[in-house]
């Protein structure tokens, strides 16, 4: 009982079968293991009780609600596989969610592929014998990124320590012309550490390297509380030179795996199904991957489709958001003679709203005209504002919200005793994990 009164806390907005799906999710990976407090991503997910994650594990459970019925061994197997090893869960959770996405017209049938089958990772076969031979990858987020926002993320505590001894509310942005090294952060530390923060600009390494100090005021009908440090911190910096290049290689890797363990029939076409990273060039590597279907005889794949999911906000509402582009060799007689004869691949995307056309990033640093970041770009946003909650007529209100990702607006009800700090149910930041 205590398990579905969770669900029902995360499921308000949820189609009428989210309950349903999630207890998916718990079944196939046992309460226990879900309930643990480790750093695996489901783990994560599960102990968190924010919209956005019940969101990502309702497509998961969705997916697994589908494929029980015909695939449940297989389910059974993937599902140890990810619950043993964190690092390449990813992938395989992607694989789970693909395969209960994709269908067929005309009684097609899917099939997932045997572990450690090379090249394919599931088949969508219809009655005439056509068949999808489907490729599905991952690319997340890079290794440069990673270390990007872990050293972001420990300047940014030492701001914060900054601000508690002096007793200050304020704003940080830090920004460099080029890829931040190890370095870098280095010395904007040293700075935080040896400089008394007033409001204005400070040059770390020439015009190279620069950070932005302002101190919070109290805004007309807000004021801050004096036992919460209020802050925010913006990091951001140009991608690292390989990461482009490491984008494209993943094209061409699958590309050689593909060639190199799958063969093209007069009955068969090669799809590859990729979900790319935020920060991946999406438009670029459609395009590359349209030139390499085009021009390159040695090219494994006759079309890729590629995703890439955000969350996003305005009008006040916030949705997760997914970007489609798809390259396809449309000269394959197969796949010719397939729309022929009504054979068509369905692809679900789950949740929200979808098009074409990438998303992008826009970051307050404070001069009152939001700055439109480059795609490319890595970006680091903390943010948390502690205002005292109105009093009228013996009445307290106030506002407990996410405005942007990674920044969160507090409620802090002073009375006779002190201050009491009460907080709402948000993700750290809106960073899909899953979808």
């Amino acid at each position: 009982m205590n398990t579905i009164n969770n669900f029902k806390r995360r499921v308000d907005h949820l189609p009428e079968d989210a309950i349903a799906c999630l207890q998916k999710v718990e079944d196939l990976f046992g309460a226990s293991w879900l309930k643990e407090d480790g750093n695996h991503l489901l783990q994560i997910l599960w102990l968190r009780r924010d919209p956005l994650s019940t969101n990502e594990l309702y497509v998961l459970g969705n997916a697994i609600k589908k494929l029980q019925p015909t695939h449940k061994d297989w389910l059974a197997s993937i599902a140890e596989d990810i619950k043993r090893d964190a690092a390449t869960a990813n992938g395989f959770i992607f694989e789970i969610i693909v395969c209960g996405a994709i269908e067929g017209t005309n009684g097609a049938k899917l099939k997932p592929s045997p572990k450690n089958k090379p090249g394919v990772d599931l088949t969508l076969r219809f009655p005439d014998g056509f068949q999808y031979e489907i490729s599905v990858k991952n690319h997340g987020i890079s290794k440069h990124e990673t270390e990007f926002q872990s050293r972001s993320k420990s300047l940014d505590e030492i701001f914060q320590a900054g601000l508690k001894a002096a007793g200050k509310n304020g704003r940080l942005f830090v920004s460099c012309e080029d890829h931040m090294t190890e370095e870098d952060f280095q010395r904007c530390t040293e700075v935080l550490q040896n400089t008394r923060l007033s409001t204005g600009k400070y040059d770390v390494d020439g015009s190279r390297l620069g950070m932005i100090f302002r101190e919070f005021s109290n805004e007309p009908g807000k004021t801050f509380s004096r036992n919460f440090t209020s802050h925010l911190c913006i990091v951001s910096s140009p991608q690292h030179r390989n990461d482009r290049l490491n984008f494209r290689d993943k094209l061409s890797i699958a590309s050689g795996n593909m060639r190199k363990h799958l063969t093209r029939t007069p009955k068969n076409f090669l799809l590859l199904r990729m979900r790319l990273h935020a920060n991946a060039d999406i438009i670029g590597l459609k395009n590359l991957a349209q030139e390499m279907i085009d021009h390159d005889e040695n090219c494994g794949f006759d079309g890729v489709i590629l995703t890439q999911a955000t969350v996003v906000k305005g009008d006040g509402r916030t949705a997760i958001h997914t970007v489609f582009q798809a390259a396809m060799n449309g000269q394959r007689d197969s796949l010719i003679q397939a729309g022929m004869a009504g054979n068509r691949l369905n692809v679900g995307l789950g949740l929200g709203t979808i098009g074409q056309t990438p998303t992008h990033v826009q970051l307050d640093v404070g001069n009152g005209k939001p700055m439109r970041m480059d795609p490319s770009n890595y970006f680091y946003q903390r943010g948390d504002f502690y205002y005292l909650m109105k009093e009228e007529s013996g009445v307290f209100t106030g506002e407990m919200e996410s405005p942007a990702s990674g920044i969160h607006t507090h409620c802090v009800w002073k009375n006779a005793g002190g201050e009491v700090l009460m907080k709402g149910i948000s993700p750290p930041t809106e960073e899909l994990l899953l979808i």
